[in-house]
């Protein structure tokens, strides 16, 4: 049925195109809508998380100036070599050690459910 209600509900009449058009001139105007509201917030967490990458990128840089001045130094190859033994030294202690303690967790396990 063609009523102005249902006229004004589905679009029809020119009551309704006229509070339309003022809907949408509110919506374009008005910063306090649930859309702007969201970019909004969009947009800030975006900022923030823009900044956070360019001061992490800075910092790398600067680590990565470091680390150049300390491979271009003469004794730099035989730190590295030293410290690769010391790694090497300690791969059987430390096997022999996380093979124990794998022993002990299997046991532990094993023990507490009567298994």
């Amino acid at each position: 049925e063609d009523t102005a209600d249902n006229k004004s509900k589905n679009g029809d009449g020119d009551d309704a195109k006229n509070n339309g058009d003022e809907d949408l001139g509110k919506l374009a105007n008005n910063n306090d809508t649930p859309i702007s509201d969201n970019l909004s917030a969009v947009s800030s967490r975006t900022e923030y998380y823009l900044q956070r990458i360019y001061v992490q990128m800075g910092k790398n840089a600067n680590m990565m100036g470091v680390l150049l001045n300390e491979m271009i130094q003469p004794d730099f190859p035989k730190k590295v070599e030293l410290g690769g033994r010391k790694i090497l030294d300690n791969m059987g202690p430390t096997a022999e050690r996380t093979g124990k303690l794998m022993g002990d967790v299997w046991d532990m396990w094993m023990g507490w459910g009567g298994w």
